[in-house]
């Protein structure tokens, strides 16, 4: 028979203790700003404003198992996951162009120093607890602060297709069971953040495989039993554009 499905559903990941309440703290670095050495203000730690993660799927997909051949069944499944206000730290992981990436310009505040408001917010940075250069520099001296906390931000569209068939079958005392089954993914578009551009990473080393497969023959006869698998997976390219090459184990 012929069975067809589909789905629909949101999921939500809450921000976890750490993410939210990580120890607040300050430190500086001299950061590169239009060609020029700026002294900036770290702010690092939890955020009480973080909001939970949301991926928002669907699925559809067919089942057939025929009557005329027992023990086949083959199965398809598309598939689009969207992730949204991913939690991450995207000033923090490129802390050294922070502030000349127009992508992290929303977590970039440059100092007026004629500000009072400015100099104000510099002043409680820079008499934090923890601030290890307290009295070595006038707030007048900072040109910019960096909001390195977590945050929400990013965003990820995965889709793809999957596909499976099995077929189960006796001959006499024994017992075989074959199967294959096999991912594609079409995209795994990620946007680190609101500015940036989307980039797709399917099939770039640390990321996923755009295709990755396996087949396997099992026997059992009695309590003794066999089986083999053959797994396989496309070729990859380095952040550079080096190609790595397929693998089958």
């Amino acid at each position: 028979g012929l069975a067809l499905r589909a789905t629909y559903g949101t999921s939500f990941r809450a921000p976890s203790l750490s993410e939210v309440y990580e120890a607040p703290d300050v430190s500086a670095s001299f950061l590169t700003r239009n060609g020029a050495r700026t002294l900036s203000l770290i702010q690092y730690g939890g955020n009480l404003d973080l909001k939970p993660e949301t991926a928002t799927s669907w699925t559809a997909g067919f089942d057939v198992t025929p009557p005329a051949l027992p023990g086949l069944k083959v199965s398809g499944t598309w598939f689009r996951t969207d992730f949204s206000d991913r939690i991450g730290q995207p000033a923090r992981e490129n802390l050294t162009v922070a502030l000349r990436d127009p992508t992290l310009a929303s977590f970039v505040h440059v100092i007026d120093p004629g500000s009072a408001a400015d100099l104000a917010q510099v002043n409680t940075l820079i008499t934090f607890p923890t601030y290890p250069y307290q009295g070595l520099f006038p707030a007048s001296a900072y040109g910019a602060i960096v909001d390195a906390r977590w945050v929400n931000t990013a965003s990820v569209k995965v889709q793809g297709v999957d596909g499976q068939i099995g077929y189960s079958f006796d001959r006499g005392a024994d017992r075989f069971d074959l199967s294959a089954n096999a991912s594609y993914l079409l995209t795994f578009e990620r946007q680190v953040t609101p500015q940036a551009a989307p980039v797709d990473v399917v099939g770039v080393a640390g990321n996923p495989a755009r295709f990755r497969g396996r087949a396997q023959a099992a026997w059992r006869r009695g309590s003794v039993s066999a089986s083999l698998a053959v797994n396989y997976q496309s070729q990859e390219k380095d952040l550079a554009g080096k190609t790595i090459g397929s693998w089958t184990t």
